[in-house]
């Protein structure tokens, strides 16, 4: 496999795991969301994207928190991770296209 090909599967598999917590979230699913977050946290750490993996180990330690907390805090952590998620896409499609130069 190339780097390009490479990319392409991280990036289709982030893109799943995101859609998995988007979904999660909509339906109130929050041991669901928390095990996506997990998993987030170890793909965006992998690659260095350490902004991501922070709102994602933020987000999966929301289990530890009593219910009120937790219920206080998902939507900001959960939009956050949205926002940071998308920044990373930008950057690796960015790194695919020169990789095909």
């Amino acid at each position: 496999l190339n780097s390009s090909q490479i990319l392409n599967i991280f990036i289709d598999n982030f893109e799943a795991d995101i859609d998995n917590l988007k979904r999660s979230y909509a339906q109130k699913n929050f041991e669901h969301w928390d095990s996506w977050a997990h998993k987030l946290y170890g793909a965006s750490a992998h690659i260095g994207a350490d902004e991501l993996a922070e709102k994602c180990d933020e987000g999966q330690s929301l289990s530890l928190k009593s219910e009120t907390e937790k219920q206080a805090r998902i939507e900001q952590i959960h939009n956050s991770i949205l926002e940071k998620y998308y920044a990373v896409k930008t950057v690796l499609e960015q790194r695919k296209h020169k990789s095909l130069l």
